[in-house]
């Protein structure tokens, strides 16, 4: 399952505000008297295309410390770099079967010292760039049995290491970047800190390590050292279907991309639902595949075969 984005010229409409739909976690009815957030849409970014912020297929999505948003545009086979408000700074990669090449990038994520790492999923290998896009390395490969496999989401853990899914196979591997060398994760499974074709991960500020547990329908919450903490969904009140992405910001809002459903669903700290996007106000998604939260509460959505990206901003209701 693979994911993909589009953004061309923002627009912007700070008129638009709607409320979307609470989902009680126990009967599983919306009820208005819950509405706690509110999504205003504040623009739509692309359209597809291959020049400036036009995309094809775009994936996963990344904000950076300084603000500034990352797209996998994976149909592309660069990643784009871009400003909030949908302004383009520079593009890395772009076809090819050499290092710093990519075949399809589906996921990126950023460190502290601001290097970007790029995430293959057709090559199984995670490149490394620095902060101006100059190539600087890679991770994995290898032979085929320890190659990754269809991998599809990355984060930096909070010792530095970096967390692959590696989904064809089930399992996370973390990689120690100075040596390459790597741990596995998990296995195949249905039961407490195994997996079935994990698609994203996101490490939250507190250190827990999420992990997008898409086969089983659910997402598992490993603690920084990478042993089973909980998880959330295929129970009685989950509302997730097929999720596929997860992004979290430092006040606790938890967004989840869930392409079966062609909606983003968004939490409070403890999986509390509180609203969902359906990107009504402009047609609907065709299967949202990467998002982003910023501190701020801005969320970028990678609409992935409309080839846009969405963006909203999730506040309080007016009184």
């Amino acid at each position: 399952m693979l994911f993909r984005l589009k953004y061309s010229h923002l627009f912007f409409t700070f008129t638009v505000a709607f409320l979307l739909p609470f989902y009680n976690i126990t009967s599983g009815e919306n009820t208005a008297s819950d509405y706690s957030k509110i999504a205003v849409f504040l623009g739509e970014i692309g359209e597809k295309g291959s020049g400036e912020c036009q995309f094809n297929e775009p994936h996963g999505l990344c904000i950076d410390g300084e603000g500034r948003l990352y797209v996998a545009d994976s149909g592309n086979s660069r990643i784009q770099v871009l400003t909030l408000d949908g302004k383009f700074i520079f593009s890395l990669g772009g076809f090819g079967g050499e290092d710093g090449k990519f075949f399809y990038p589906v996921d990126v994520c950023v460190d502290s010292n601001m290097a970007i790492y790029v995430l293959d999923s057709d090559k199984g290998v995670v490149f490394k760039f620095g902060p101006k896009g100059d190539y600087q390395g890679y991770l994995g490969g290898g032979d085929r049995d320890e190659r990754l496999l269809r991998p599809l989401g990355i984060a930096i853990g909070r010792s530095g290491e970096l967390i692959v899914t590696d989904t064809e196979r089930h399992r996370l591997r973390v990689y120690d970047r100075l040596s390459n060398s790597y741990t596995t994760i998990g296995g195949f499974g249905s039961t407490a800190g195994f997996f079935n074709r994990p698609s994203d991960c996101f490490v939250s500020t507190d250190g827990f390590v999420y992990v997008v547990d898409t086969g089983n329908r659910r997402i598992q919450r490993l603690s920084s050292s990478f042993t089973y903490v909980d998880a959330y969904g295929d129970t009685v009140g989950s509302i997730l279907s097929s999720p596929i992405a997860i992004s979290i910001n430092r006040d606790g809002f938890i967004c989840i991309a869930d392409p079966s459903l062609n909606k983003v669903l968004v939490f409070k700290k403890g999986f509390i639902p509180i609203l969902t996007v359906d990107g009504e106000k402009v047609g609907g998604f065709n299967f949202p595949s990467g998002v982003a939260i910023s501190d701020s509460g801005d969320l970028y959505i990678s609409d992935t075969y409309n080839n846009r990206l969405l963006h909203y901003r999730i506040v309080s209701p007016p009184e």
